[in-house]
């Protein structure tokens, strides 16, 4: 890694406390709403281990995967993640701790992020109600985009597959861990075809677990699937920004989408998984209720993802953009 730069302020995901999941997502928008309100011109990302190599154990996800798995993950999900924004000069993932420790021990204090980070004692910021205490306090936390280097690729792909009209994209989950929170993947096939019948063009990335086992399913009779996208964070957010809108199950890497000013809707599920305080003590947002900066075209749904719920989300998506655009 180069020498520390006055411009720049330095943001450690520490994996000894946080996940490998795309909760990195979080991370990386709230680094960028830091160096926005600090004045530097760059962000550079270091992610570390822990002092072994190791990685947290604490969620039922750290510890089904192996290490094996977490360092394929670190450098497929978590490194990639940080290119969502543009501000982004660099990612390091450093597997020894004792050369991120070098490098910290040569920043201002100011230049690191989180504020009060130490590697002795970690502070984490991944969780989605540090980001609406953020915008509580009026800053701007939809900070998302992707490279136009990635869009470039994509355009592409869209030119080679012939797609031509708006693009809706069906982000599904097919996961052995918290299996509850996979998609109802008939329901999303035939929605697919229905799409299709009143004018989009469809693409469909499945989950990586599947494109990783080459396992693709395919959703509906015409739609595209962007398998590009299930290992390649950096094409899958492109894929979102130029699309019409964007429908998913849960979060994971969908969770780009509420902190940009995509159009998208999003299943959270007709029941708790957790009780109502703890869901409102990870999101800062009452069960039904939605971001508080999302705009009438950014919905979570609090229901299941049946075939007609999946269409009235659609249809309710896409007439409030319409709607707001007409007002404004």
């Amino acid at each position: 890694m180069s020498q520390p730069d006055a411009k720049t302020l330095y943001a450690f995901y520490d994996l000894k406390h946080s996940p490998i999941t795309f909760d990195a997502l979080l991370f990386v928008a709230m680094a960028e709403v830091f160096r926005k309100g600090l004045g530097f011109d760059n962000l550079q990302f270091i992610i570390t281990t822990a002092e072994d190599g190791g990685f947290r154990r604490r969620t039922e996800k750290d510890h089904v995967l192996s290490d094996e798995d977490k360092r394929w993950r670190v450098r497929h999900v978590t490194a990639p993640s940080c290119l969502a924004v543009e501000s982004c000069a660099g990612v390091w993932v450093c597997e020894d701790r004792a050369a991120a420790r070098r490098v910290f021990e040569t920043l201002d204090p100011r230049q690191v992020f989180p504020h009060g980070y130490t590697l002795d004692q970690p502070r984490y910021a991944f969780m989605i109600s540090q980001l609406v205490d953020l915008h509580a306090r009026g800053h701007d936390v939809q900070v998302l985009r992707s490279r136009p280097e990635a869009r470039n690729v994509v355009q592409g792909w869209m030119a080679t597959n012939k797609i031509t009209r708006p693009i809706v994209v069906l982000s599904t989950r097919t996961s052995t861990a918290h299996q509850w929170k996979n998609s109802n993947l008939m329901a999303w096939n035939n929605f697919a075809d229905y799409a299709d019948e009143i004018g989009y063009d469809v693409v469909a990335i499945p989950d990586t677990a599947l494109a990783l086992a080459g396992q693709i399913p395919r959703l509906g009779n015409r739609s595209k699937t962007f398998f590009q996208g299930a290992l390649d964070f950096d094409l899958r957010a492109a894929l979102y920004d130029m699309a019409a809108v964007t429908l998913s199950t849960h979060g994971g890497p969908a969770m780009f989408n509420p902190f940009s000013h995509n159009r998208f809707g999003m299943f959270q599920g007709e029941a708790f998984d957790l009780g109502p305080e703890e869901f409102y003590r990870l999101w800062r947002v009452k069960w039904g209720d939605q971001f508080p900066w999302a705009s009438a075209g950014q919905r979570v749904a609090y229901v299941a993802d049946t075939e007609d719920n999946i269409k009235a989300l659609f249809h309710e998506v896409m007439e409030a953009e319409i709607s707001d655009a007409q007002s404004g």
